[in-house]
C-alpha cells in the first residue's frame, strides 16, 4: 500500500499540472502608439532615474529602454518592430500620439498584463512591418 501511495504521489508531482509551467508557444503582436512629451511608461521610468534630464532622453536607445521596462514588469518582449512617423498631421497635446508605432511580440500568457497596462490593440502577424537588419 505504501508503494502504491508513493507511486501515486510521484505521478502527481511529475504531472504537467504540478510541473513547472513552460512559456506558451502562442505569441501575440501588440500595437503600441507612443504619446508625446516623454509620457510613455518606459520614458517615465528613465526620467525617474534621471530627474530633470528631459533633453537627454536617449531616443536612439529607446528599444533597449522599452525591453528593460517590460522585462521589469515580467512581460518579456520576444520581438519589437517599428513604423516611423509618416508625416500626417498630429495634435500637439501631450496625450496625443507621437505618430510612430511599435509592435511588440509577446507570449500569449502575458496578454492580461499588457491589457492591465492599457495595451489592448492587437494585429495579425501578416500586417507587421518587416524587420530591419
Amino acid at each position: 500500500m505504501a508503494r502504491f501511495a508513493a507511486a501515486v504521489l510521484i505521478l502527481l508531482i511529475t504531472s504537467p499540472s504540478f510541473a513547472e509551467k513552460k512559456p506558451s508557444d502562442d505569441k501575440v503582436w501588440v500595437i503600441v502608439r507612443p504619446i508625446q512629451c516623454l509620457e510613455n511608461p518606459w520614458e517615465k521610468a528613465w526620467l525617474a532615474k534621471n530627474p530633470k534630464q528631459d533633453a537627454k532622453y536617449p531616443r536612439r536607445r529607446e528599444v533597449e529602454l522599452i525591453k528593460a521596462y517590460f522585462a521589469q514588469k515580467n512581460v518579456p518582449l520576444v520581438d519589437i518592430r517599428y513604423k516611423a512617423y509618416a508625416g500626417q498631421g498630429i495634435c500637439q497635446a501631450c496625450s496625443c500620439s507621437r505618430g510612430d508605432t511599435f509592435y511588440f511580440l509577446i507570449h500569449g500568457e502575458n496578454v492580461p498584463q499588457m491589457v492591465k497596462m492599457g495595451y489592448t490593440e492587437r494585429i495579425a502577424a501578416a500586417d507587421i512591418p518587416a524587420k530591419k537588419h
